[in-house]
């Protein structure tokens, strides 16, 4: 017998009767959770429509390379997170060439699929021996298979799986390079971080975690610290970096966040799973249960207090037998074990604590789904728990019980009723209506949401207004136009977003004040959508008073295949335009004439133009555009088809606007056309000398100012300084003072009449008085070049030299490339005595006119005072170079000599 060999105790874990039968039950319970776990994540994966969180990292999908979607994307979804849509762009672009919102949802239940692998990987890691971390990874991997929040997660195509994934695989990699300390798992757990945090900014909250972790179990080894800190604080500095680049954004966006109660952080962190408690992710189905009889369905609804109160003993026995098995192993001297239950207790707390310190200290950013990523530490932590419970029984009887809690959250957000219902809306319009469906619908911030959600070759077009009440009177204006298709059944549909206002009352009233009676039907989810079929109470009568001829020429142009470019970029343009503004109008006027509805739009373009005179200035330039004209005439009658005191007032309210974007000609036949209905309106005459004096037809302008009785009438200081302009531009300066005093007096704080006014003095030659109205103008605009100008045009003229030359010097005007403005700047050079200055202004405008190449030559390059003398005594009266500082360069050249 060989005395060397010694007998030694078979490892816990060895090989013993039944060990392998028990081995198999394992991997088949496993293969079984497994199973469960994909067919939840894939079955009807694409049912539900697209919304919204989905839409912002789906933005720019079909763009022709990354450069281009990239760029896309930043403008959707400015402040998201960049690896899951670049994901999504090469799956769809490289991999499957499918970009149906199914296939796209396929690789986040990949990723989540892998979740469930991972988490099953993390707790055979973590907990020794094998039997204890086979029990622990069997309870993660239910855990995780069943979970209403990961199911969503990997159902939905946002970045939440790649932030399970990467978080699960750094926690995997750290554990493995703690235990070894191979290199490679440092460089895994690194790269795991930088993709966890390119996933979703708020990850970074989980690098305390592992820095705690390490400072406790790595004290002794403080390169190891210094390294993983240097390397960490690369990725938290490439963060800042990236987080400070994106443009700010407006405050909206900051108001959808709001401090939460202690009690909602607690509910979030201890009962994230409860589809009834917990808002991170499934919303309760009014559905569930359905297969029973509704008495047996409604108590299963009514109970989820009892498997809530299951997942809440399961998260907070979890932390408190955590803490228990921390202490015992950390007193024992079982460093090893005891880092790992801390690693556990601080993952699933520390980025709870970090966001809600945020949210109470700095501004609110809390969100339960922006540390999901702790669940897992719960799931390893009861999993650890019931591991280390050896008997068989008990055991069994408590992975039964966490089958019945979390198979009963599931089950009570199936069939799901979540995400907004887009599609289904839609699919439901087109199947309900007859030959012609037209859909409105509540707010232009939707639309595109709703426009991903349906068919390229959708057959109903959409058009969307800001207020209720828009919605229902652009109902009425189309069912009274339906009479105009008499060989065409049309049908009306309008659909309500119920996100804050939920009371559809003042819009029912609506409708039944415009004799409309309707149908409704309800779409239940995170926003709920009412969807109304408008049925006029009378189909032969019709209140539609609309111009059809005049709209014919740009109907015709809307519908033209080549003007697409050019629609989209108007669309574009008038997308968020109020309602009030004639938006609305407009857009659905587009929308019908793109469609070939030329009668709904003509409706839509005439009530755009009554609606808002703006909306009228808006029609002309839409079809010159579009390659065609309109009758102004006929149209500012029906912009202005309302009694004549509204109509005044109607001009009253767009007066200013008309003068800085009205079409002269449009301007001119609103006047006309006011005058021709009251002709007591003196905006009606305000409008044609606007117009008269756009098109430098400055005595017509001045006759129709003239016929307002006193400035005081008028409420736009840019139409008093237009009717200075006038006046000053046909040589009656002294009422051009009048006007403009009168003005200034009104409306001390613009300053440009300040301006108009030193112009009028300055062609009085009363300089010294312009000089004194240029400056105020000139220190509330310092930076305007043409202000400074006019100063030293003044300053000049009373040979105020030096305080011009000081203008000739400022920022706005050395860089002038105008001829006109050189010349001022070197008469004021010349006059303050300033030659090199001076030189360098006449070489200048030597080169730029051949008149001042004489002068330039005998005054700097062949000096000569007879020559200037000569050139002097020979130019006539009229020659713009015979300037006075020409006189005083030449008496300076010959006191040098």
């Amino acid at each position: 017998m060989n005395r060397d060999v010694q007998y030694r105790s078979p490892p816990e874990d060895a090989e013993r009767p039944g060990h392998r039968a028990d081995r198999c039950i394992h991997l088949a319970l496993c293969l079984l959770v497994l199973i469960a776990g994909v067919f939840v994540r894939l079955h009807n994966i694409g049912g539900e429509s697209i919304d919204l969180e989905e839409y912002a990292c789906l933005g720019g999908m079909r763009a022709p390379d990354f450069a281009t979607f990239f760029q896309q994307q930043r403008e959707i979804y400015p402040y998201g997170a960049p690896l899951a849509p670049s994901a999504i762009y090469f799956w769809t672009h490289h991999l499957t060439g499918d970009y149906s919102i199914a296939n796209i949802r396929v690789l986040f239940a990949i990723i989540g699929i892998l979740v469930m692998m991972l988490g099953y990987v993390v707790a055979r890691l973590l907990f020794q021996p094998k039997p204890m971390g086979r029990r622990a990874g069997l309870v993660v991997l239910l855990c995780i298979a069943l979970s209403p929040v990961h199911v969503f997660h990997s159902q939905e195509a946002r970045m939440y799986a790649f932030v399970s994934f990467f978080a699960l695989l750094g926690v995997a990699a750290f554990i493995a390079a703690m235990d070894t300390g191979h290199r490679r798992w440092w460089w895994l757990h690194w790269t795991a971080n930088i993709a966890l945090i390119a996933s979703h900014y708020f990850a970074v909250f989980m690098l305390p975690v592992y820095g705690l972790v390490l400072l406790a179990a790595h004290r002794r080894r403080p390169l190891r610290i210094v390294w993983w800190c240097a390397g960490h604080f690369l990725i938290v500095v490439a963060l800042f970096l990236w987080v400070r680049a994106i443009p700010p954004q407006a405050d909206e966006l900051y108001s959808y966040y709001a401090s939460p109660a202690a009690r909602t952080i607690l509910i979030h962190t201890f009962a994230g799973d409860s589809t009834s408690l917990s808002a991170t992710s499934f919303f309760p189905s009014d559905d569930a249960w359905y297969f029973l009889p509704e008495a047996w369905a409604r108590i299963m609804r009514e109970s989820s207090v009892i498997f809530d109160g299951i997942i809440i003993i399961m998260s907070v026995a979890g932390l408190v037998f955590g803490g228990i098995f921390f202490l015992r192993n950390f007193f024992r001297l079982q460093r090893k074990t005891a880092m790992r239950w801390l690693l556990l207790l601080c993952w699933a707390v520390l980025p709870v604590l970090l966001i809600s310190a945020v949210t109470f200290l700095w501004r609110p950013i809390y969100g339960s789904r922006y540390v999901m990523y702790s669940m897992f530490a719960f799931y390893l932590l009861a999993g650890g728990l019931i591991g280390s419970i050896r008997r068989r029984s008990i055991y069994a009887a408590l992975m039964v019980l966490v089958v019945i809690a979390f198979g009963y959250q599931i089950s009570f957000a199936l069939p799901p009723q979540t995400r907004a219902a887009w599609r289904q809306a839609y699919e439901h319009v087109i199947a309900n209506s007859r030959d012609i469906a037209v859909l409105l619908l509540e707010d232009p911030f939707w639309l595109p949401v709703l426009e991903m959600n349906i068919a390229d070759n959708s057959s109903a077009p959409v058009a969307a207004a800001f207020e209720r009440n828009t919605l229902c009177n652009g109902a009425a204006a189309l069912a009274d136009a339906t009479v105009m298709f008499p060989d065409k059944e049309s049908d009306i549909w309008v659909l309500l977003v119920l996100t804050k206002d939920f009371d559809e009352t003042s819009f029912t009233d609506c409708l039944n004040e415009n004799r409309l009676n309707h149908e409704r039907h309800y779409y239940p989810g995170e926003r709920s959508l009412a969807l109304y079929k408008i049925i006029p109470a009378n189909k032969t009568a019709t209140t539609c008073d609309v111009d059809s001829v005049l709209f014919e020429s740009l109907v015709e142009k809307t519908g033209k295949p080549e003007n697409a470019g050019a629609l989209d970029a108007i669309r574009k343009e008038v997308r968020y335009l109020p309602d009030n503004e004639g938006g609305f109008w407009l857009r659905l006027g587009l929308e019908m004439g793109a469609c070939r509805l030329a009668p709904f739009s003509a409706v839509s373009f005439s009530h755009a133009a009554m609606t808002s005179l703006g909306s009228a200035t808006r029609l002309v330039k839409i079809a010159a555009r579009l390659g065609g004209a309109l009758d102004v005439s006929r149209l500012a009658r029906v912009a202005l088809r309302q009694r004549a005191g509204e109509s005044c007032e109607k001009l009253r309210e767009f007066m200013r606007k008309a003068f800085y974007t009205g079409d002269a000609v449009l301007i001119d036949a609103l006047g006309l056309a006011q005058m021709e209905k009251s002709p007591l309106c003196y905006e009606a005459f305000l409008y044609r000398g606007i117009a008269a004096h756009r098109s430098d037809r400055h005595d017509d302008a001045v006759q129709w100012f003239d016929s307002c009785p006193s400035v005081e009438i008028i409420d736009s200081p840019e139409i008093i300084e237009a009717y200075g302009i006038s006046l000053t531009e046909t040589g009656r300066y002294d009422s051009a003072l009048d006007i403009l005093q009168a003005g200034i007096e009104k409306f001390p704080d613009y300053y440009w009449l300040h301006m108009r006014m030193g112009i009028a003095l300055a062609a009085l030659d009363r300089h010294n008085e312009a000089v004194e109205a240029l400056r105020v103008s000139h220190a509330e605009a310092p930076d305007n070049a043409y202000i400074i100008y006019l100063l030293m045009e003044s300053l000049v003229a009373l040979q105020r030299y030096e305080e011009a030359a000081r203008f000739a010097r400022h920022p706005a005007i050395v860089p002038s490339q105008d001829p006109w403005v050189w010349v001022m700047c070197w008469r004021a050079f010349t006059g303050a005595g300033m030659d090199t200055e001076g030189a360098v202004l006449l070489a200048r405008l030597a080169e730029a006119d051949p008149a001042f190449k004489p002068f330039y030559r005998y005054f700097y390059e062949e000096p000569s005072p007879e020559m200037i003398r000569k050139l002097l005594e020979s130019a006539p009266e009229t020659d713009a170079t015979a300037y006075p500082e020409v006189q005083l360069l030449l008496k300076r050249m010959e006191e040098r000599e």
